[in-house]
């Protein structure tokens, strides 16, 4: 219910704004200008001024819903937007879009990774994980070993390893080009990572 707050050597302050986005802030990036971005159900895509909200505007219009559920900043500088069944990228070149037709499940988009070999991991509610290395499409889902099509987080370990998480069930790690596994990292217990 805070909206942004920002810590400072060990204090945090949530300014009290207004208008404050009526929904929860569904994520936060800082694009490659330094602007904090932030998105919420009912906001889509907002810069943070420091003391307000201000819609990102686009031309022609931007091509996202109102509800708005990841953001992400890529290593070539791209702000990556996430919401039901779409992807949209925001480059200084321009705006590209992908959606439900070009492979990606009928799900909002919960969470981004992007790995060092230039793919993005898109972790959704419902429709599984998907691999985006343009133009190809790649989806996961239980039947590939996931504990469920509820990806809530994607990480990728030293070892270069990429691991998903669910609320519905433990992390899995991908052990192959077609299959995740449940595995633990050396010296954790299985009560470490439940």
């Amino acid at each position: 219910d805070q909206g942004v707050c920002v810590a400072r050597n060990l204090e945090i302050a949530c300014p009290d704004v207004r208008p404050a986005p009526a929904a929860r802030l569904a994520g936060i990036t800082v694009d490659a200008s330094g602007r904090i971005l932030v998105t919420s159900t009912d906001l889509g895509v907002a810069h943070w001024t420091g003391t307000e909200y201000a819609a990102v505007t686009c031309t022609p219009a931007c091509p996202w819903p109102d509800s708005v559920t990841a953001i992400a900043t890529l290593s070539d500088g791209a702000v990556v937007v996430g919401a039901r069944a779409q992807l949209t990228w925001m480059r200084a070149a321009g705006i590209e879009r992908y959606g439900a037709e070009d492979g990606l499940p009928d799900a909002h988009i919960a969470t981004f990774l992007e790995d060092p070999e230039g793919s993005l991991w898109v972790g959704t509610d419902g429709g599984g994980l998907v691999r985006l290395r343009a133009p190809r499409v790649r989806a996961y889902g239980p039947e590939h070993g996931l504990s469920g099509p509820l990806v809530t987080s994607i990480v990728q370990d030293a070892e270069g390893t990429i691991w998903a998480g669910s609320r519905l069930g433990p992390p899995v790690a991908l052990t192959s080009q077609d299959r995740f596994d449940q595995r633990l990292p050396a010296g954790l217990a299985p009560t470490a990572v439940a």
